[in-house]
């Protein structure tokens, strides 16, 4: 936990680069994903989240996304960040060259988002090659979420033929953030045992990492559990199990889980249409778009009423 004057010099230097990202953000590069990265921000380089929040209530007001309930709700227990704050230092008020200079000076934040910016060509001139630069010194210094976006561009081949050597070298930076609790590093590991091209298929290894990404939460992670577990495929089958981990990944709102737990329900007599019934999960994933489970709940409505 950081102390209060630790914590002041966070949010007067480490939270810079939340507001250079922010502007960027908000010059229409990477709108859609605003959100989560300044998210991320906060979380991985542990900035007070407060100013973190006015940052993002700020950045909905100027027009770059709209700022949910809850962040809006925090913001109002902490003011804005003052202007000249938020122009930045030494006159230099280019976002773009705000975030250069930034990754330049060793930010890995920084350093991560500059290199996601060449990777997709916004803003900046399109190229693999430059990104992996950028994603390997953010990685170098500890930061999980460059060392999966590293192992994930070796694994690609991108700016570079993929080779036994570059996938080995994606497995190791995988390794290196799952290390950290990285969930996505951790589903990439299970993917790689699963089938990998580096080395024969290992389903018990597979089933582990994939264990591990759904006890961090993962809900993708979860629902190939849930498979594995059904099916009894490097794990021992387990099909109450397997209705534990479909309930926690539908929970955080993913359709398919949501209709396969409404199976799983429905298999063990559980139709009735109160919460967490079979009927209730169809329902759930209906709202959300998954067009079997609207089929299914269909269906059910039909037999019920037939059967009045």
């Amino acid at each position: 936990m950081l102390g209060q004057a630790d914590r002041a010099q966070v949010v007067s230097f480490e939270n810079r680069p939340a507001r250079l990202i922010a502007k960027v953000l908000h010059a229409g590069w990477i709108v859609q994903d605003a959100i989560d990265r300044i998210g991320d921000l906060r979380r991985r380089e542990k900035i007070h989240q407060q100013p973190v929040f006015a940052i993002l209530d700020d950045f909905g007001n100027r027009g770059g996304a709209r700022s949910d309930d809850s962040a809006s709700r925090r913001h109002r227990l902490q003011h804005r960040p003052a202007q000249d704050e938020w122009e930045g230092h030494h006159g230099v008020t280019d976002p773009l060259a705000q975030l250069i200079e930034a990754a330049e000076q060793g930010n890995a934040l920084a350093q991560m988002e500059l290199a996601r910016l060449h990777e997709k060509g916004q803003g900046v001139p399109l190229s693999p090659p430059t990104a992996e630069v950028w994603y390997r010194k953010a990685a170098e210094q500890g930061f999980d979420a460059a060392q999966f976006h590293l192992g994930r561009l070796l694994a690609s081949g991108e700016g570079a033929e993929a080779s036994e050597t570059s996938l080995a070298a994606a497995e190791s930076w995988y390794s290196r953030a799952a290390a950290q609790g990285n969930a996505a590093a951790m589903m990439a590991l299970g993917r790689i045992k699963a089938g990998g091209p580096i080395s024969p298929p290992d389903s018990k290894a597979a089933a582990l990492w994939f264990r591990r990404a759904a006890e961090a939460g993962h809900a993708g992670g979860q629902l190939i559990l849930v498979r594995l577990l059904l099916a009894g495929r490097g794990i021992a089958a387990d099909p109450d199990e397997a209705v534990h981990w479909l309930t926690r990944a539908a929970e955080q709102d993913n359709a398919n889980a949501q209709y396969e737990l409404g199976l799983q329900l429905e298999q063990m007599g559980r139709k009735e249409t109160s919460a967490g019934s079979a009927v209730d999960w169809y329902r759930r994933a209906s709202a959300l778009g998954h067009m079997e489970a609207r089929a299914r709940l269909q269906i059910l409505r039909a037999s019920t009423s037939e059967n009045e």
